[in-house]
């Protein structure tokens, strides 16, 4: 009778790892599938207390080629060999995975170095957060911030937080 209960044990025990495995295995496969070239459009925003604003700018909204790779932590996008955004702490979602865009200095569009930093803009079950890759539609989606100087309409500047919003379409 022991034997039985300690065959058992070890089965369940087993069977508890190979499980756990097949888990690991399916998120690096899912990364995997998200590496690749994407044909993005961005949209840009002023946060004006919790509300976003479209800004409506076309200097400010972009379209173009981007391509996702990975890292040990994450992975990192990149445009014309220039960091867009490094994302980590990827966590397995229902039909992809969601991630956060680190604080760190970047060019945009070849200009000034930028802090940007993730900005919890895409919805998953109630839940926000920086950046989502979508498996069913090969589409990365991803919210981040900065700080800019603004000019109202009577030319007076203020700094505020524009709002990046970036989704790409797997090519």
């Amino acid at each position: 009778m022991k034997m039985l209960r300690l065959t058992s044990l070890l089965l369940l025990a087993v069977m508890s790892f190979v499980i756990l495995s097949c888990g690991d295995d399916d998120d690096k496969d899912l990364q995997d599938q998200a590496v690749g070239t994407y044909n993005y459009k961005t949209k840009a925003y002023y946060l004006n207390g919790t509300t976003l604003q479209y800004l409506n700018e076309p200097d400010l909204d972009d379209s173009g080629t981007i391509i996702f790779t990975k890292t040990t932590t994450g992975f990192e996008m990149k445009e014309g060999g220039e960091l867009v955004f490094t994302a980590s702490k990827l966590a397995s979602a229902s039909n992809g995975f969601t991630f956060d865009i680190e604080s760190q200095t970047v060019k945009i569009d070849g200009g000034g170095n930028f802090t940007i930093e993730g900005y919890d803009g895409v919805a998953l079950d109630a839940v926000k957060y920086n950046g989502l890759y979508d498996k069913s539609k090969k589409q990365m989606t991803a919210y981040f911030k900065t700080q800019i100087l603004f000019e109202d309409q009577n030319g007076n500047q203020f700094t505020g937080t524009l709002v990046i919003e970036f989704v790409g379409d797997k090519v």
